[in-house]
């Protein structure tokens, strides 16, 4: 296995039952690919990780823009890099089913507004799964376009894909 892991399965529908099997530290995660049939539309990457985090985390994020969750969830971190979400994984501040708010590559927030009519931070938001079994690298699922990807962290860095926030579930 490499280190710059990519899994891809395009949105089925949920008849199938299609899930993206994950080789985690703490065991086997099955993560779910969900449909445009059953409401979630192609590019929700908001709509997605919020599915995931209830379905797989028992965590319920609020209904929220990707953009807007730094005000509707719970801020714990802006973040200039990589470097600082690995630093909080390792130092416990980031678990399993917090969120990652990133600007995609080629595509920053530029001209996008959010609620409080500010320039927005980032325009695409990602769960954290946990540890690679294998590996140890960060695994996160998020769904960019029609696609539910599983992603390393070091494969996200080499994509240029740039982290800015870090956010868990209010409570």
């Amino acid at each position: 296995m490499t280190r710059k892991e990519r899994n891809v399965l395009a949105l089925v529908p949920d008849w199938f039952n299609r899930r993206i099997t994950v080789n985690l530290e703490n065991g086997v995660m099955e993560v779910p690919v969900f449909s445009t049939i059953f409401g979630l539309k192609p590019g929700r990457c908001s709509a997605y990780v919020r599915k995931i985090a209830s379905e797989l985390f028992g965590l319920e994020y609020t209904q929220s823009d990707a953009w807007n969750r730094i005000y509707s969830d719970h801020l714990v971190a802006r973040v200039n890099g990589f470097s600082d979400v690995q630093r909080m994984i390792e130092s416990h501040e980031m678990l399993p089913g917090m969120l990652m708010g990133v600007n995609l590559p080629n595509k920053d927030s530029f001209g996008l507004i959010d609620n409080h009519g500010e320039t927005a931070l980032f325009r695409h938001v990602m769960i954290y799964l946990g540890r690679g079994r294998e590996t140890g690298i960060p695994k996160f699922a998020h769904q960019e376009g029609k696609k539910t990807h599983v992603d390393s962290l070091d494969y996200l860095a080499d994509e240029h894909y740039k982290p800015k926030a870090i956010i868990k579930v209010n409570q």
